[in-house]
């Protein structure tokens, strides 16, 4: 339900986080975990899997430090929304550890980190722009077949975009400037 982790502009650092969005919240908040000017390091992966009320989108904001190596994402889908996004992920992301998406569901990116370098993987489901100007313009994408990066119909920059996935946009546009890809 309607969980919040705040760390109240303190840093601390977990191995692994499950979030669900089961119903029960309160105001229709999904759980959160809000780092304000503190910074959540993650030494293990996120599970956003027991998702059942589409109004309640799990949400991880402020600053989320990702450290070397690879941290495993795993996102599920709403039964009812399959289009929704089951995670949103409206950090600034630091350090070099790199994304494995696994899990059916989408992936929201609405943050800035531009100097984020760590490669994200999409291996199942979707990686999706939530917000203007969303970036992770230091990382390389990698679409395994049958994922999909969606713009969403924002503006939003990766570093690099390699693999057999698709790329989708309300806007229908795809474009590389200075060796970064802006879509």
């Amino acid at each position: 339900g309607g969980v919040v982790l705040n760390l109240n502009n303190q840093s601390n650092t977990l191995n692994n986080v499950i979030l669900a969005a089961d119903g029960g919240s309160f105001g229709n908040q999904g759980p959160v975990i809000s780092t304000g000017a503190g910074t959540l390091t993650l030494t293990g992966g996120v599970t956003a899997t027991n998702l059942q009320q589409a109004t309640t989108i799990p949400l991880i904001q402020g600053n989320l430090a990702l450290p070397a190596g690879t941290h495993t994402f795993n996102i599920g889908t709403f039964a009812g929304a399959p289009g929704q996004v089951g995670l949103a992920l409206n950090s600034t992301l630091s350090d070099a550890g790199g994304i494995d998406k696994t899990g059916n569901g989408i992936l929201g990116i609405g943050g800035n980190s531009p100097a984020f370098s760590g490669a994200i993987n999409v291996s199942a489901g979707a990686l999706q722009f939530t917000s203007s100007n969303a970036s992770i313009g230091g990382s390389a994408i990698t679409l395994s077949g049958g994922t999909v990066l969606n713009a969403g119909g924002f503006v939003g920059t990766v570093g690099s975009l390699t693999g057999t996935g698709s790329v989708t946009s309300k806007a229908g546009a795809l474009d590389s400037h200075g060796g970064r890809i802006n879509i």
